[in-house]
């Protein structure tokens, strides 16, 4: 597999096969990203009643079409994408990063 550089996907680096269990598993490396995923600021919103504004859900919807556009272009398949798959940066309120990461369902 090719290593995939795009702004809004945390970088793959690396990935292999190994068999365990007689079974054979791709293992795939990435970057780290100094962040927390969607899901958890969703939650954090909902607990201290904090409303998101149109205009991040958009930039948030945007980044992650643009990510699932260019694996496609590849042929890979990200499986299922939620909340739990995207991850944000915030500085001040506001997401300042937006990425597309967690390879688990990744199918080539």
């Amino acid at each position: 597999m090719q290593t995939i550089q795009h702004p809004f996907i945390i970088p793959i680096k690396h990935s292999f096969a190994t068999t365990f269990e007689k079974k054979v598993h791709q293992v795939i490396v990435s970057d780290w990203f100094d962040g927390i995923n969607l899901e958890l600021d969703l939650k954090d919103r909902k607990r201290s009643h904090k409303i998101m504004k149109e205009h991040h859900v958009i930039q948030i919807f945007s980044c992650v079409l643009m990510a699932i556009d260019l694996l496609h272009t590849d042929f890979l398949y990200h499986g299922k994408i939620s909340s739990a798959h995207v991850y944000v940066q915030l500085k001040n309120d506001v997401y300042t990063t937006v990425k597309l990461g967690d390879y688990a369902n990744l199918e080539f």
